[in-house]
């Protein structure tokens, strides 16, 4: 907005440019509540932005392959994707209620903005040998259009990290001891924070109600931890080293470690736990030897008593046998090979340029197989994630995508997610390493 058009909207009444307002299309007025501070305050009060700018429906799934620079996006039938923009270079890292945390800052697909973080100081007291800190996004547009970035450590696996440094003969044998035998998590425990409210990162003291996980030597773990947090009731959850989680309260400088539930501390290594939002808050779920997807809901009514509580056990074993119908069909986008061909792979147009499919995908309608149908020739089931307003978990087999409905116990079939020609660029370690819900949303200070 140039000057001179600046100056003469500050000479409308209030009420004249709240009418005006009125009339602009939701994302516009998004974009017109980031014009400037009177613009926002004038929105904000009379409350013009309204409740559907909220993020509140699934729009489909950032897909991150071994061995791809570029995640693919799995867009949901019915989805509207329009004007949705991904920049050709993003590493999606995290994804918190419409914003997306790569390697170089937070963007906001649905409005196209994009903030740079710059890089967090140093935190001297965690010695990187032992320690890799991972960051996640904390955003609750409900309660503010402000976000924040938690830089979160995790203790390296002694095959790697602590391992090395006891096989190191220039190691200190009494600092590994030190470091293996010391508490973990510590209190206080010391975060670098970002705050897009005041534009720069911070060192926040958390200090720890009730017990530690254990020590840095009881964090071994066998099997790969995928990096997820949730934001949820005015606090962060993060999952870690050997499934516990870290309930980081975003308002009192206070953390809370939460134990896994026996069965998963049990099977410690044997199966990949998976951390999400859903209908009912925090979910985790896995799946055991026997094909029983397990899932269990976060119980945080009772301070005190903070624990899972199991809300589903379901066998999957006889999906295995079935042929699945076709209906409704979920469209993965296949940016990595598109930027080759002239496609939305293109850096002016980034990897986000979807149109909406005509048939919307309704999770009640009959777009579902019973389980007396399954799925031939496949070996077992992976977990994407958590439909984060139905109790849907989505799952792939041998890269065939599908939605299991925990109520009904209904399947439904998303087609094919192998990316074109992925074969060969990973061959026999083609796989699936992250994947993360996406949900649009038209606010925020981006």
């Amino acid at each position: 907005m140039g000057r001179q058009e600046e100056d003469l909207s500050a000479l409308l009444p209030d009420d004249v440019l709240a009418a005006v307002l009125r009339r602009v299309a939701p994302r516009g007025l998004a974009a017109c509540r980031c014009a400037c501070r009177s613009w926002r305050a004038l929105i904000d009060g009379r409350r013009l932005l309204r409740a559907d700018l909220l993020p509140h429906s699934l729009a489909g799934f950032f897909l991150c392959y071994n061995e791809l620079d570029l995640p693919e996006f799995l867009a949901r039938p019915g989805a509207d994707l329009a004007g949705l923009t991904l920049p050709r270079a993003t590493v999606v890292q995290d994804h918190c209620n419409g914003l997306v945390l790569d390697w170089h800052g937070v963007l906001n697909p649905a409005t196209g903005r994009r903030a740079y973080l710059p890089d967090p100081p140093p935190l001297p007291a965690l010695p990187e040998e032992y320690f890799l800190e991972y960051d996640h996004l904390a955003f609750d547009p409900a309660e503010s259009p402000h976000y924040q970035v938690f830089s979160v450590p995790s203790v390296l696996p002694a095959a790697f990290g602590r391992g090395m440094v006891a096989a190191d003969p220039a190691a200190d044998p009494a600092v590994h001891a030190a470091v293996s035998r010391s508490e973990w998590p510590p209190s206080p425990l010391v975060l670098s924070v970002f705050s897009s409210r005041t534009g720069r990162w911070e060192e926040r003291s958390f200090v720890r109600e009730g017990e530690a996980a254990g020590t840095v030597a009881d964090m071994d773990y066998d099997s790969e931890v995928a990096q997820h947090s949730v934001c949820w009731r005015g606090a962060l959850y993060v999952h870690r080293e050997s499934d516990f989680v870290f309930r980081i309260s975003l308002l009192e400088d206070t953390y809370r470690v939460i134990k896994p539930p026996k069965e998963i501390e049990a099977l410690r290594g044997q199966s990949l736990v998976t951390l999400g939002r859903s209908q009912k808050g925090v979910y985790i779920a896995f799946i055991d030897s026997k094909r029983h997807l397990c899932v269990w809901t976060f119980d945080d009514d009772a301070r005190d008593k903070m624990d899972w509580k199991q809300r589903y056990r379901c066998d999957l074993s006889g999906l295995a046998l079935a042929t699945p119908r076709r209906y409704g069909r979920w469209i993965l986008q296949n940016a990595n090979n598109s930027r080759d061909e002239g496609g939305n792979g293109n850096d002016d147009e980034g990897v986000l340029a979807l149109a909406g499919q005509e048939t919307e995908w309704d999770s009640d309608d009959e777009d579902i197989l019973g389980t007396e149908d399954a799925i031939q020739g496949r070996y077992g089931f992976t977990i994407l994630g958590f439909h984060p307003y139905k109790e849907i978990v989505f799952l792939h087999t041998s890269f065939r995508g599908l939605a299991y409905h925990l109520k009904s116990s209904k399947l439904e079939d998303l087609d094919d997610l192998y990316p074109k020609n992925y074969n060969d660029v990973a061959g026999f370690c083609a796989r699936i390493e992250n994947a993360f819900p996406y949900t649009p949303c038209w606010m925020g200070e981006l």
